[in-house]
């Protein structure tokens, strides 16, 4: 069956930032995973599809509760969580961002305080490490995540954002990220003290 004209234009957008998303190094290969929420269901790109050559036709549509879909994103679970127990998320971004990521590997949080673009992500939490796709993992992301929260590290597995919409989904993944080579040259990339000449 076609895609109604509006779904289309809504998953060929969401496609479009996917594509931002690996040209700026956020994700490789077949490593991360999208979801938008549409009513009772949601999109969700497909087992093993990379955002660099991601299409229309590489987005599932799943219920938010009940089985999945075949061929759906080995994460399907922690979106499906996070959909039903957060109603106001609208679209779900999963990447491995290097410097995000090497903070989830040290299990450290990020302050979203350092920047005023990300000063309302507060403290970024990284979720207690669980295997990737499994319902653990999901229920981690949610206890990180609570209510209010925006972005999550998780452990060993890169980092996730959320939003109302795909696109401030997207633009948090790339804030969080610019956020984390920031604590990172803050905390770390400068010697620890430096003489002048």
């Amino acid at each position: 069956m076609a895609l109604k004209p509006f779904l289309l234009t809504m998953l060929d957008q969401a496609t479009e930032l996917c594509h931002r998303l690996a040209a700026h190094g956020l994700v490789v290969a077949s490593d991360g995973n999208a979801s938008i929420r549409t009513g009772s269901g949601f999109y969700i790109t497909r087992t093993r599809s990379e955002f660099e050559n991601l299409t229309v036709d590489d987005w599932r549509w799943m219920p938010v509760v009940g089985a999945p879909t075949t061929g759906v994103s080995s994460e399907w679970r922690m979106h499906q969580v996070i959909f039903h127990q957060l109603p106001q998320v609208g679209a779900i971004v999963h990447c491995h961002p290097p410097y995000a990521t090497s903070f989830a590997v040290r299990g450290e949080a990020l302050d979203g305080t350092l920047l005023t673009e990300t000063a309302d992500f507060g403290k970024i939490a990284v979720a207690a490490f669980a295997a990737p796709g499994s319902g653990a993992l999901a229920k981690a992301v949610i206890d990180d995540l609570g209510a209010t929260g925006s972005a999550c590290l998780l452990q060993q597995h890169g980092a996730l954002t959320i939003g109302q919409t795909f696109q401030e989904a997207v633009q948090r993944m790339e804030r969080l990220e610019r956020l984390a080579m920031v604590q990172w040259l803050v905390t770390a990339g400068f010697p620890a003290h430096q003489t002048h000449e």
